[in-house]
């Protein structure tokens, strides 16, 4: 059997540590070792008694075990070579035992401090420590496991449901290009607000990018030379272009059982009304897809939306046609998105299975 701590261990604490021995188990052992001294004698003699008369200090350590020799959980965890779950098991089943506690201080704050008896670790052999290291090794070997499986499961769980919901965009997204009945549409007006300002120009596209309708018009709104160069439209080209009352025919032929596509479809919709197109309007709102694809609770501008995608926008002839093909980019984009998630998600939980 091979011995965790040795006897000459023991001594070697219980002289480091001598003086803390109570004066009534000092007295006791110079007793038992019938050497002659005065019971008034102070703790310091006594010491020099055991010392002087080379007591062997295992006697030391047997009458005074239960007051304060032992090993902190430091310590101990060091000499058995194990971590602390190992060692509140040993302390569970009995092979280890707490002696006392000291009280300690760390940063102002008390703490209890464990003590070992060094008695438990001197009769508990090297080899009963590792046959229960290695039981416990096994058992909780199994319990990761199970816990990795568990965790692998969760984590197969989450990218399906990831999967699942790249499908999903793709499906939609795509079926905004494959299906005929839509149509891009954008509109550039004399201001942000579609009760009272007019239509300067609008550009309409096929989800291939060809392009249906593309006209300036003629306003009754006065507005600044700063205005006609921020809109990019020419004054004089728009002074001699129809108005757009007078094209609402020719717009809701094109339109005629299409659904517009546009990025915020609302505006489109109240202006193209307020401004005399009576005919019904279908539209989708791309900047609500595009929120709910991002999983945005914001309103995500469109500008911004193009920057997000890595999209640069394609000058055109006019700028409702500008932003008729920078549409079509953003959905094109989200597609190829789409596509590059589903093939990263199928690879990652090949790998888990």
């Amino acid at each position: 059997m091979h011995k965790i701590i040795t006897k000459r261990y023991i001594r070697e604490i219980v002289k480091r540590d001598l003086d803390k021995v109570s004066e009534e188990s000092l007295r006791q052992v110079l007793e038992m070792k019938n050497i002659p001294f005065n019971r008034n004698c102070s703790r310091e003699s006594m010491i020099a008694m055991i010392f002087h008369h080379k007591i062997n200090l295992w006697y030391v350590y047997l009458k005074s075990k239960h007051e304060f020799f032992g090993v902190n959980e430091h310590e101990i965890l060091k000499i058995l070579d194990v971590d602390k779950i190992i060692l509140e098991k040993l302390e569970a089943e009995k092979i280890i035992n707490i002696a006392y506690y000291k009280d300690k201080y760390i940063d102002g704050e008390l703490f209890r401090e464990k003590y070992y008896l060094l008695e438990d670790i001197y009769n508990t052999s090297r080899e009963k420590i590792n046959s229960f290291k290695n039981k416990n090794k096994l058992i909780r070997n199994a319990v990761n496991v199970r816990a990795t499986e568990k965790k692998e499961n969760h984590i197969k769980k989450a990218l399906k449901n990831r999967l699942l919901d790249a499908y999903k965009n793709y499906e939609y997204w795509e079926g905004l290009l494959l299906d005929d009945k839509y149509v891009i549409v954008f509109i550039q007006a004399t201001g942000r607000n579609p009760k009272i300002d007019e239509i300067l120009d609008i550009g309409i596209i096929d989800t291939n990018g060809v392009i249906l309708y593309n006209s300036t018009f003629n306003i009754n709104k006065r507005i600044s030379d700063d205005t006609y160069m921020i809109k990019g439209v020419d004054k004089e080209i728009l002074n001699n272009s129809p108005s757009f009352k007078d094209s609402i025919e020719e717009i809701a032929k094109v339109l005629d059982g299409r659904v517009i596509l546009n990025y915020n479809s609302e505006f489109i919709d109240e202006i193209m009304k307020n401004n005399g197109y009576n005919y019904e309007i279908k539209s989708v709102c791309l900047m609500k897809s595009y929120m709910k694809y991002i999983h945005s609770r914001y309103i995500i501008r469109f500008k911004r939306a193009l920057n997000m995608q890595g999209i640069n926008q394609d000058e055109r002839k006019t700028k409702a046609l500008t932003g008729c093909f920078d549409t079509l980019q953003l959905i094109e984009s989200v597609i190829m998105e789409c596509k590059e998630n589903i093939e990263e998600l199928e690879n990652k939980i090949s790998k888990i299975s």
